[in-house]
């Protein structure tokens, strides 16, 4: 199964069953993170294995959780890296691919925030001078979730976000899922200039419409969708808003989640290419509260 089918796929566990992994299963996570991604020789992500999860997670309440709310779950991975924006950036593209290709084995995943992240560490008796930046919830999902091929409605009255953006013809099936509110893709693109409003005309004429069609997938915090993508010849650039109370760390996972799906779906269109996260300064003007966040070349 190609990487977007399972992105259609992926959502967020929020019950877990109180059984812990399989030795077989941990070996097969263990195996997945071995042949993980490196992007950057100049940062550093690490993902400690957090077991007892349910005699943890009541340590952890106001330090971490889900909009506010702790995610019981039999046992954590704790995501540390170095404390700066690049390897914030890492932690959530590598985070969300290990999600992505773990979820081909039915396991269940919850990005959570740290909210206290020293007082977390010493709950969690983590010994490194990394920064835990976030905690991923895993286990076995306690219901089984029915998911259609595709997010439902983006906009009340339209019958899918499909019909919207000229994929009338894909199959459709019945969701049980929480409808989300997704932007459509000309609201998140732009060419050459950041005012620019394209068509989705002009974004196939490009070839990445498929891309960004599937980049509206990829999770952020509070459902914020705070990506935009410049489109400027063989580069597009991922700007980001910045006005918003979350803190940078997690602006900075939102980008690197972002990055990810984004390449992802990049790659299963045909372009192959790379994300530069230096000299970032545009021949452009942003408006006040968006930033350029990478580079992608193809």
């Amino acid at each position: 199964m190609k990487s977007m089918k399972l992105a259609e796929k992926r959502h967020s566990t929020r019950e877990f069953k109180t059984y812990p992994l399989t030795n077989e299963d941990r070996r097969i996570l263990d195996e997945i993170w071995i042949d993980r991604p490196s992007l950057s020789k100049e940062s550093s992500v690490d993902f400690i294995y957090i077991e007892n999860g349910l005699t943890l997670a009541p340590k952890l309440d106001g330090l971490a959780g889900y909009f506010g709310n702790m995610i019981v779950a039999p046992q954590y991975y704790a995501v540390v890296s170095d404390a700066n924006d690049l390897s914030y950036k890492i932690a959530g593209y590598t985070g969300e691919w290990f999600i992505l290709n773990a979820i081909r084995h039915d396991f269940g995943f919850c990005w959570l925030e740290i909210k206290e992240p020293a007082s977390a560490k010493i709950a969690l008796n983590i010994k490194t001078p990394k920064t835990l930046v976030a905690l991923i919830a895993i286990g076995y999902p306690k219901k089984e979730f029915q998911q259609s091929t595709i997010y439902a409605a983006s906009r009340p009255g339209n019958l899918s976000t499909l019909t919207e953006l000229g994929y009338p013809n894909l199959d459709i099936f019945s969701t049980q899922a929480p409808i989300s509110m997704r932007k459509s893709i000309v609201e998140i693109a732009h060419i050459n200039t950041f005012d620019s409003s394209p068509s989705l005309s002009d974004l196939e004429h490009y070839g990445i419409h498929e891309a960004l069609f599937y980049m509206r997938l990829a999770p952020s915090y509070e459902n914020r969708q705070p990506w935009h993508f410049l489109i400027r010849g063989s580069e597009v650039d991922l700007i980001m808003t910045e006005n918003h109370h979350a803190s940078q760390s997690i602006k900075s996972l939102d980008a690197g989640i972002a990055m990810f799906y984004f390449e992802v779906g990049m790659r299963e269109s045909g372009f192959n290419g790379t994300w530069d996260f230096t000299n970032l300064d545009g021949e452009y003007q942003l408006p006040d509260k968006f930033k350029t966040v990478g580079r992608y070349h193809y």
